[in-house]
């Protein structure tokens, strides 16, 4: 039987705006480009462990994931529900996250540029 009960917290993590969608895809994009100049010394300290396992997975610095546990599934699981919310972070789970993967996919190839 499927539960149908609506999920409180999902109400309380909620989904990014397409606006701040972007801002998040730009700060990245902002901290690759950082990494890729200055290298990771100044900011794999300062950063949280989301924004350096992000940034490491788009630079591919396997080294850097390696030294934090992180892989691509834990960082794509862990960006879903901060870009989707608890609910569209729970569904693309689901779907192997596939929404997550696609919009890294687009952030890597501005981070690239």
């Amino acid at each position: 039987m499927t539960d149908f009960t609506p999920n409180p917290l999902a109400a309380l993590f909620p989904a990014l705006t397409d606006d701040r969608l972007q801002e998040r895809r730009h700060e990245l994009v902002a901290r690759c480009a950082a990494v890729r100049t200055n290298g990771w010394d100044d900011y794999r300290y300062v950063w949280s462990t989301g924004e350096v396992a992000a940034v490491a997975y788009l630079l591919d610095s396997r080294d850097i994931l390696a030294e934090m546990g992180e892989d691509e599934t834990s960082v794509l699981g862990r960006w879903a529900y901060d870009l989707w919310g608890m609910a569209g972070g729970q569904a693309d789970e689901a779907a192997d996250l596939r929404r997550t993967r696609k919009w890294f996919m687009e952030t890597r190839s501005m981070a690239l540029q």
